[in-house]
């Protein structure tokens, strides 16, 4: 299993992101969705793929997110 940060619901927002990132140990690397199915490019990724976080299989009934982009967030699993 696997999540990666993505930029793609809003390329611009990347900046503002890294600084809060800076004075950390942490580092913001945002991809694009094309860039992560590369990365894991190795993997038979499970259904439903590489998907937003709160879209991907998520336990009992969930309610519906009307803006999933919006957590920023891609996840997914992958078998070899």
């Amino acid at each position: 299993m696997f999540t990666h940060i993505t930029q793609e619901p809003e390329p611009e927002s990347g900046g503002d992101v890294g600084k809060v990132f800076k004075p950390t140990s942490g580092h913001f690397w945002g991809r694009s969705r094309a860039e992560i199915l590369g990365i894991v490019a190795g993997f038979d990724l499970v259904e439903p793929g590489l998907a937003y976080t709160s879209q991907w299989r998520p336990d009992g009934p969930a309610p519906a997110l009307a803006d999933a982009e919006r957590t920023f967030t891609l996840a997914g699993v992958g078998r070899r």
